[in-house]
């Protein structure tokens, strides 16, 4: 896919506000993990389990967050080999919290998800939040999470 497909992509949504500061959300934390330093790998992936286990399954098992789409119905994973999305289970710990967010990234991004609208719309909204939960967390977690949401907030002003 190249960029026209993707702002042809966008302007077809109804609302693509959503998406995109899902997007932006997201590499603003992957941008602050990357500046950071000691999650990433040699060979430039992230280390997602430990970012996870830096986390408080606090939110996770937060009845607010259990209410939402993303935790009851969270985006389903596409099989490569069978062509088609597989549902995914009930959202229950942070580790699996953080490969969803992963996936509906991954799957918007480079275009598995053909439908802007309706569920992947509110997935996104839930998403956003759930990030910002995220950043939240990272304020005033460990020095490592502190470091992360400190990068993640630098806009070069």
């Amino acid at each position: 896919m190249n960029l026209d497909e993707i702002v042809i992509r966008l302007h077809r949504a109804d609302d693509q506000t959503a998406f995109v500061r899902f997007l932006i959300g997201f590499a603003r934390i992957d941008y602050g993990i990357r500046c950071e330093g000691s999650l990433v790998r040699p060979n430039g992936s992230i280390r997602w389990n430990v970012f996870s286990d830096d986390l408080t399954d606090e939110f996770v098992r937060s009845s607010r967050f259990q209410a939402t789409e993303f935790a009851v119905r969270p985006p389903a994973k596409w099989d490569q080999v069978q062509r088609r999305f597989i549902e995914q289970q009930k959202i229950t710990e942070t580790r699996e919290l953080i490969k969803a967010l992963s996936r509906l990234r991954n799957d918007l991004f480079h275009g598995n998800c053909r439908d802007l609208d309706g569920r992947n719309r509110r997935l996104c909204d839930d998403a956003l939040e759930i990030l910002q939960s995220i950043y939240d967390a990272c304020r005033i977690g460990n020095k490592r999470m502190q470091e992360i949401a400190k990068w993640a907030a630098d806009i070069g002003e």
